[in-house]
């Protein structure tokens, strides 16, 4: 991600804001890899958010990115989704369909790429991002816990009821 932002010609006024938690030599490494890297002006390292202020960061952000070797699910990109943030991410997360959507950019785990990507969503004009942001909120319900819920109970109906249909969501 670093070396994706350092070679971004023009930020248009853009921070990265990383955030997480990790031990001191983690950090330590990162501060430094900052530093070498010129970008002490334009990243910023802080800690985790929780709750509210996560929530809060999220709504306040414009763009979310979570570059990454592997990800099981990234309930962080569903919380981004439902801030309406458009996503940037690897294919190494579940996402995909993201880009097919309009919601994002799913790239390789390449400098590049990401690059590209971030070049991309760093040129999104207001009224796109407001297109974006109705769309991903709208899809980020998909993921709520009623939703969940409802898909659960109809599973189990069909489960025991072999007569229904087979839901959408099931894959015999």
């Amino acid at each position: 991600m670093l070396e994706a932002w350092r070679g971004l010609e023009d930020r248009k006024g853009y921070e990265l804001h990383i955030h997480g938690f990790g031990d001191a030599s983690y950090r330590g490494s990162l501060e430094r890899h900052i530093q070498e890297c010129g970008l002490v002006g334009c990243v910023k390292l802080l800690g985790p958010l929780y709750r509210e202020e996560k929530w809060e960061k999220f709504c306040s952000s414009s763009i979310y990115a979570l570059p990454s070797y592997g990800e099981s699910f990234a309930l962080t990109i569903v919380e981004a989704l439902s801030a309406g943030l458009p996503v940037v991410t690897t294919n190494a997360t579940p996402w995909s369909h993201l880009a097919e959507m309009g919601l994002g950019w799913v790239v390789e785990n390449d400098v590049g790429q990401l690059r590209q990507a971030l070049r991309e969503a760093l040129s999104l004009t207001p009224c796109q991002l407001k297109s974006i942001e109705k769309q991903a909120k709208r899809y980020a319900g998909n993921f709520s816990w009623s939703k969940i819920a409802d898909r659960y109970l109809g599973t189990y109906h069909w489960l025991c009821d072999r007569g229904m249909p087979t839901p959408d969501w099931i894959s015999v």
